[in-house]
């Protein structure tokens, strides 16, 4: 080969400068190595060797050519040069570097062939980035503990794991991949070979010698022999049987990343790989070696000082990480993790609990006030929206569907119907206005038998004051007797002009007290849910309805007192009896009236009376205004009431409950637990509903809480989607 100008030396093989890596020659001779590749440029060193990119002739495919860089003969250099061959072969792993060939050039230059890998190294990496994101380095440490367990599992030790030996290798589609390159210094160990055997030593015999074996052994000046005494120098290698010679040791790695074993022993194991990859960790999170200053600065530090907390350097590393990444730089290597994954789990762990800590701390009590506004405001208008039509409507439905868990039952025995039907007027086709004298007779029947009291649901006519026997049964039974009347809508009453005037005179004052109003108010749906058993007349007096006066006709009424109609009661079991077959009945059965509220009505075609629509365990029933009016005495006598719980009272405590669903979609990891929460909250708070209402007929609003869960939920889930999502924990 020729002599370089520049250095003094000879060229290499690529006819790049020996001394002077950057400095270009032009190439004087072949290029082509073992006949198979062609180098064609220098792109650094590795280890005791240098590294070209070259292209494999064959398949004309960019490869990564490894050379002894010098002394090609050094049976030490090539020994490590056959055992990274080695090596390499035996470990097929996506994050370490593929061997795809090895050999010895005719010219007696040993050389390997990896993959070629376009990117940077790790060291380059942290240099760049001052140091990269937390995020990015525990992505690129994860895969190198990979490469580096893996290598442990096959009986390898790297014994220079180091940024520089970490490459960044950029794939065709752009993504990154992390490679662990150089294992030159490797050694092979059994899996009971916790703390390898003392390496042989090889004996050097100048101190130029000793400076060639130490430019060889790494790619920075750094990474070289580091004397153990003060006689002359050697290298360890494998191995070998018989005492070692007398000799100055000299040991192979990187100086800043050795564990305190190998400094003091010379000892390499699992445990030293680990507390290398600390070091890597270390540097790749902060930017800096843990320890640093002169050889002898850095070796105490090794053996006996401890690094800088991780904190202490970069205040975007959280304190709790200090511990765990000391904890691969202790000095008992017992007394690490176990293997460089565990390192990486435990960093990713605590990295995700630190920014879990800071999440909470930071986003807590502000989506806790964004649950609190969205609560009230949603439950607002939930109570608001209720008197919405159809939300009003789904409300009465859900009240139907409660009388389903109760039992249905016959009507009170003490009321009794008297009809006049078709069958009665086609015996008699007497028409209303001329039966004054014939009612007197049946009433005067109905209530010399016992009946407590009587009532005519419909509207008298006006001639009927000119009868006498009416007049007299009014006179004579005005405390148990009751007539219909009924109030328009501009509040006029009708139907008060029935009284016989004699009658009137008689009873003065107590003439008002004959009447009862028959106004009946369904839904908007047509049902007839609840009656009202008192209403306003045109001067604001109360009067009270004609269901109210026949059962409690001694006791007086609140103004727009409203009862509920109980669905439970089966309508068809009200005793009912044809008009025409009444004194049949009294006569065969003398008792039939005794104690009976009795309520005359009128159910013929052209009678004017209406069918009116009530619901009975859920389902509706068309029935006439006489069964309506018994059915309101039925829940007067029963004095049933169904106790309804203010708006406001299930509003304020589901709103406590949607609060706290809001609060925990907003704040938790997941939303599916708040969720099921919700729901589970959601049915019970409708089992309650339904079972109070069962028990002690209590109705607790059900529409308004619903809505107010579900709009609640909704909009802390939509809320949610726009906010900082919650720190993810590793997998």
């Amino acid at each position: 080969m020729d002599v370089c100008a520049h250095c003094g030396r000879c060229y290499d093989l690529a006819g790049e400068c020996c001394g002077d890596a950057a400095f270009e020659h032009p190439f004087p001779g072949e290029r082509v190595l073992d006949g198979k590749y062609r180098l064609d440029r220098r792109v650094g060193k590795g280890g005791m060797g240098v590294v070209y990119r070259a292209t494999h002739l064959g398949v004309e495919r960019p490869v990564a050519l490894k050379l002894i860089l010098k002394d090609a003969t050094n049976p030490v250099f090539v020994r490590r040069f056959q055992l990274e061959a080695k090596v390499l072969g035996r470990l097929e792993h996506p994050n370490i570097v593929n061997i795809t060939d090895s050999g010895v050039d005719p010219r007696a230059i040993p050389y390997l062939v990896m993959q070629y890998l376009d990117g940077h190294d790790l060291l380059a990496h942290i240099h760049a980035f001052h140091p990269p994101p937390v995020e990015r380095a525990v992505a690129i440490l994860r895969d190198v503990a990979a490469a580096v367990d893996f290598a442990h599992a096959h009986g390898v030790l790297h014994r220079d794991l180091k940024a520089s030996n970490v490459f960044l290798a950029r794939g065709t589609d752009g993504a990154e991949t992390v490679k662990v390159l150089d294992f030159g210094v490797a050694r092979f160990f059994r899996d009971d070979d916790t703390n390898p055997a003392p390496l042989r030593l090889v004996r050097v015999s100048t101190s130029d010698e000793t400076e060639e074996l130490a430019s060889g052994d790494s790619l920075d000046p750094e990474a070289s022999t580091v004397p153990l005494s003060e006689q002359s120098t050697a290298t360890m290698e494998e191995p070998e049987a018989g005492p070692p010679p007398s000799v100055h040791r000299t040991i192979v790695g990187t100086f800043t990343h050795m564990s305190p074993e190998i400094l003091l022993h010379g000892k390499a194991s699992r445990a030293s790989d680990i507390y290398a990859f600390g070091v890597l960790a270390y540097e790749l999170l902060t930017g800096a070696l843990p320890f640093t200053g002169s050889r002898d600065d850095i070796a105490v530090g090794h053996t006996r000082g401890h690094p800088p907390a991780l904190s202490s350097l970069d205040a975007r590393i959280p304190p709790e990480l200090d511990a765990v990444v000391a904890a691969a730089l202790v000095k008992n290597p017992a007394h690490r993790p176990k293997s460089a994954m565990a390192l990486v789990t435990a960093i990713e762990t605590t990295l995700a609990a630190a920014r879990e800590r800071a999440w909470r701390v930071r986003e807590i009590p502000r989506r806790r006030r964004m649950a609190a506004i969205l609560t009230v405001i949603l439950a607002l208008a939930s109570a608001a929206a209720t008197r919405l039509p159809f939300l009003a409507s789904a409300e009465r439905r859900i009240d139907d569907l409660r009388f389903t868990v109760r039992p249905l039952r016959l009507a009170d025995p003490r009321i009794l119907l008297v009809m006049l039907d078709d069958a009665t007027l086609a015996r008699d086709e007497t028409p209303l206005s001329s039966r004054a004298d014939d009612f007197a007779h049946v009433a005067h029947q109905l209530l010399n038998h016992g009946a407590s009291s009587v009532a005519i649901d419909f509207l008298l006519p006006q001639q009927w004051r000119q009868s006498t026997a009416f007049a007299n049964l009014l006179i004579e039974h005005h405390d148990r007797l009751t007539l219909a009347t009924f109030t328009t809508p501009e509040k006029a009453v009708i139907g008060g002009d029935c009284v016989p005037p004699v009658a009137a005179t008689v009873l003065g004052a107590e003439t008002g007290r004959l009447f009862g109003c028959v106004n009946l108010y369904p839904d908007n749906d047509g049902a007839l849910r609840r009656a009202y058993l008192s209403f306003l007349d045109s001067e604001g007096n109360a009067r009270p309805s004609l269901a109210w006066r026949v059962a409690r006709s001694r006791e007086t009424v609140a103004a727009n007192e409203r009862i509920d109609l109980d669905q439970s009661v089966d309508p068809l079991s009200v005793r009912s009896v044809s008009w025409g077959d009444l004194d049949g009945e009294l006569r065969r059965n003398p008792r039939l009236a005794e104690g009976k509220v009795v309520i005359v009505g009128a159910n013929y075609a052209g009678s004017g009376d209406q069918m009116h629509r009530v619901i009975s365990k859920a389902a509706p029933v068309m029935v006439s205004g006489a069964l309506v009016q018994a059915l309101i005495v039925d829940a007067i006598l029963r004095r049933f009431s169904m106790v309804n719980v203010p708006l406001f009272v299930s509003v304020a405590v589901f709103a406590v409950a949607a609060f706290f669903a809001a609060y925990f979609i907003l704040t938790g990891r997941r939303i599916r637990p708040a969720l099921i929460a919700a729901a589970a909250v959601t049915v019970g708070y409708i089992a309650i509903a339904f079972t109070l209402f069962f028990v002690a007929t209590v109705t607790m609003t059900i529409v308004a809480p619903l809505l107010i869960m579900i709009l609640t939920t909704a909009a802390a889930i939509v809320l949610r989607r726009e906010l900082e999502p919650y720190p993810e924990r590793p997998r």
